[in-house]
């Protein structure tokens, strides 16, 4: 039932009354099956559940951050940010980078087409450093604030452990993204469905551990 309740309170608060109904119903198929149970004991701790997630997402460090302040502010995930420096900083990390980070999970259009070039020069056999990524951009300003992620990216004490975070925030997002999409279909789906959906989110739950 727990582990049932944590994927249900991922469901987006704006819920369609639809979408509701399916919660209701599948809330008191739980209390039916636990029969020693109270339904309103389900629903307190449903609610208790999704109160500690929106706690998190709160915390989490995911808000928007700026990139340094030598040209106009580029908005953009921190965890965009931090790869980035961290490529610039060891091209070593490039290629693990390239299988484990498609572009397209680069939400900022500038920092994918930063990355999107550290990539083809990669796949070239040429060197992914600045030098070469600079005739690429055809951007004074950017080069220069290029620069300063480099720096920025040399500072961190231990790289390694650090793009080992940042892919690990990569992977995060995407399941996120996965999840979110079976809970979209959730809500245009029939009880039985839905259940079903349920079930894989929960085998997808199981995965990750």
């Amino acid at each position: 039932m727990e582990s049932m309740l944590r994927i249900m309170a991922t469901a987006p608060i704006g819920r369609s009354p639809k979408m509701e109904l399916m919660i209701k119903r599948m809330m008191n198929r739980l209390a039916h099956r636990f029969s020693q149970i109270k339904e309103e004991t389900v629903w307190t701790r449903l609610q208790e559940l999704r109160a500690a997630r929106k706690s998190a997402d709160t915390r989490q460090e995911d808000r928007p951050a700026e990139m340094p302040s030598a040209a106009p502010t580029i908005k953009a995930a921190r965890h965009e940010i931090e790869l980035l420096e961290l490529l610039l900083a060891d091209p070593s990390f490039i290629a693990l980078a390239q299988v484990e980070v498609p572009l397209d999970e680069m939400e900022n259009p500038v920092l994918r087409k930063v990355t999107e070039e550290l990539y083809h020069l990669l796949a070239e056999g040429q060197p992914s450093d600045l030098d070469h990524l600079r005739g690429r951009l055809n951007n004074e300003r950017l080069w220069t604030r290029l620069h300063e992620l480099q720096d920025r990216g040399l500072d961190y004490p231990d790289r390694p452990d650090m793009f080992q975070k940042v892919l690990q925030r990569f992977r995060e997002r995407r399941e996120q993204r996965r999840t979110q999409d079976l809970m979209s279909q959730m809500q245009n789906a029939d009880p039985a469905t839905a259940l079903e959906l349920l079930r894989q989110l929960k085998d997808r739950k199981k995965d990750q551990k």
